[in-house]
């Protein structure tokens, strides 16, 4: 089965931010590892800034536009 690759960006509503704290950025990182994990992709960059973020993922069906 082919490998898709995925640019996924995200922002907060109205441009609001994600993350306040540094305790944001790190609890943010650990559950898109651990979705990673669990839907068999892997996150080979990322940028977090305080009201959007980029990932850029590959993986074998990943359920890119569904909730992890």
């Amino acid at each position: 089965m082919a490998r898709g690759t995925w640019h996924v960006v995200g922002r907060g509503v109205r441009r609001l931010p994600l993350c306040t704290r540094p305790e944001d950025y790190r609890k943010y990182l650990d559950l898109l590892a651990r979705a990673a994990a669990k839907h068999g992709c892997e996150v080979h960059a990322y940028a977090l800034m305080p009201n959007h973020y980029h990932l850029l993922l590959t993986g074998e069906n990943a359920p890119i536009g569904r909730r992890w």
